[in-house]
């Protein structure tokens, strides 16, 4: 297989600097190979077990799967998680969220006596999907204890298959966010407008408290789609990317709910967001009683990361 082969094959498919990105990428990920080696004929000299591979992962690329499926995997805080159909490839977005975190707590983790065995994170990860978030926070933060929930059976099959590859200590829980919230909102009104001072002194908590709670949930909206690509519309699971139009915080507004439930004293609450909504965001989290609300540029400059605390 040739490099110009390989070009014409993708081009059918994509354009001309997505077919080339691609080619680079495979070269990369497959063999070890620089751009200089591909462009020198180094597609050509491969064994027939090398030009199979090669040929599998074009075929699939041909019809129009994301080069992450058709690899099996994507890279995550250096880490390289399992991904297929069903679940949401993890974003370099999302590994600037978990980096805000890790060093959020690196104070805590310096107070702590790991020998111990006591003075653990908790932390929750809503709708993990890979579990590139609940996995990388298991290994990056000393002590913590990491729960990753969600909704998608097939999710949490890839999420625990990462989490046993990297030896990563979380453990997994299939329930859905929506459902926890609305359950949480129809108990005693009373019981939910009590600050969490008060819950803790009267004992009314019926669930752990967390330290932490992070989601990057879905927050595309419909109008949004005319703006993505083909393979990411047709291929990965709609029920982890997109929102109502007239919902846009739908999840965020559940995961709040659950947070000011769930969330132990000085508690916090990490979100991935549309820069969209970003400052919609912060109007609810402060309605429903964080005391304050931390906006955050990605590196491209674009509002993406949130932390909210009680």
């Amino acid at each position: 297989m040739t490099y110009r082969s390989l070009l014409d094959t993708l081009r059918k498919q994509y354009d001309s600097g997505e077919a080339q990105a691609l080619i680079k990428m495979l070269g990369e990920r497959l063999f070890g190979m620089s751009f200089a080696d591909i462009l020198c004929g180094g597609f050509e000299h491969l064994n027939p077990s090398e030009e199979q591979r090669l040929a599998e992962v074009i075929q699939k690329l041909s019809a129009g799967e994301p080069i992450q499926y058709a690899l099996g995997y994507e890279e995550f805080c250096g880490r390289i998680f399992a991904v297929g159909a069903g679940v949401l490839i993890p974003r370099p977005e999302t590994e600037e969220l978990c980096k805000w975190i890790i060093a959020d707590c690196a104070p805590h983790i310096n107070n702590i006596n790991i020998t111990d065995g006591g003075n653990s994170i908790n932390i929750l990860d809503v709708g993990t999907g890979s579990g590139a978030i609940a996995v990388t926070l298991a290994k990056e933060i000393k002590n913590a204890k990491v729960t990753a929930m969600d909704i998608s059976p097939t999710a949490l099959l890839y999420a625990q298959k990462n989490a046993k590859a990297m030896a990563a200590n979380v453990t997994f829980w299939q329930n859905d966010c929506l459902k926890i919230a609305e359950d949480l909102k129809s108990e005693d009104r009373q019981r939910l407008e009590l600050d969490l001072e008060d819950r803790q002194r009267l004992n009314l908590e019926k669930h752990p408290a967390f330290d932490i709670i992070v989601s990057n949930p879905p927050y595309v909206m419909e109008k949004e789609k005319a703006q993505m690509s083909s393979n990411v519309l047709e291929k990965e699971p709609a029920i982890a990317l997109f929102v109502p139009d007239e919902k846009p915080l739908l999840f965020y507004e559940a995961i709040a709910t659950i947070g000011r439930e769930w969330l132990s004293h000085n508690g916090k609450l990490y979100f991935e967001i549309n820069p969209l909504c970003a400052e919609e965001l912060r109007e609810m989290l402060l309605k429903k009683g964080f005391k304050g609300v931390e906006l955050r540029e990605d590196s491209f400059g674009k509002v993406r990361m949130a932390k909210a605390w009680i």
